[in-house]
Parts: structure tokens; C-alpha cells; sequence
């Protein structure tokens, strides 16, 4: 028997003028068990399907490393996170729609939310902007062959 994943995306959405960055952070709540997740942030503003942008992350405050325009990898041991960011062009017709797509293991235990700031380095507290918040439970399941 096969085990499928979790496959949950944000949409497309429009990304706030005054962004420098999008953010995801995922977390596995679980204290017994470990989740492998993908994620993939697409550019929609110029090609269909989406361009997939360039990430850097960090798992649970550590060194920030970098993953290209390839979507990203990575297991999450128990009870840790991995903060996942893009830098995004500060002229707001460039990058202007956007989406988060996250694949998981295992949905139980486990959370993703999404958000983007003006500003953009890791590990540190920016002024969030309104309207581009999004949390797991507001994501909608796909289907993917």
C-alpha cells in the first residue's frame, strides 16, 4: 500500500506593495515523529505555470542556507521548524502574484503559515504586511498524480 501525501496550497495571491520578502515557516509538532515536506513559492506575474523563485531557509534558528529556484526539501525532526524566505524585488509590478505549495509526510502535528515583510534577513522580527497572512488551516488540499 502507498502512502500518499499531503499536498496544500495557498493560491495565487497578490503580493503587497510594500514586500521585500515572502515567508513560510512550517513546524512539526510532533514529539515522536519526523515529517519530510516540499515546498515550492512560484512567480505567477509573468508565466504560466509559475516560475519557481530562489529560497533561503533556516531550521530552527541555524545557519541560513540556500536552496536556488528548485523547490525545497527537507525532513523536520520532532518538534522543530523550518523558516523558508524570498527575497522579492522592491518594485511592486515585479513579482506582483505569487503561490506556496507544501507537500507533507503527515498532516497531523504539523503546521505551515505563510506571510511577507519588508525586510529580509532571517531569524528577525520585520513589520508584517497586511493582507498576504495565510494559515495552514486556510490552505486548500490538491490532488497531484
Amino acid at each position: 500500500m502507498s502512502h500518499k501525501h499531503v499536498v496544500k496550497t495557498t493560491g495565487v495571491i497578490a503580493r503587497h506593495s510594500a514586500s521585500d520578502a515572502i515567508r513560510v515557516v512550517a513546524t512539526n509538532y510532533d514529539p515522536d515523529g519526523s515529517r519530510t515536506i516540499t515546498v515550492s513559492i512560484r512567480d505567477w506575474t509573468t508565466a504560466c505555470p509559475g516560475v519557481e523563485f530562489a529560497k533561503t531557509y533556516s531550521i530552527c534558528n541555524g545557519p541560513v542556507q540556500t536552496s536556488g529556484a528548485n523547490p525545497l526539501t527537507v525532513t523536520l525532526l520532532p518538534l522543530q521548524r523550518v523558516e523558508i524566505v524570498v527575497a522579492t524585488s522592491s518594485n511592486p509590478a515585479v513579482n506582483a502574484f505569487y503561490d506556496v505549495i507544501v507537500e507533507v509526510s503527515k498532516d497531523e502535528d504539523f503546521t505551515a503559515n505563510t506571510w511577507s515583510t519588508t525586510g529580509q534577513a532571517h531569524n528577525t522580527s520585520f513589520p508584517i504586511n497586511e493582507g498576504n497572512t495565510l494559515f495552514w488551516k486556510d490552505w486548500q488540499r490538491i490532488e497531484r498524480d
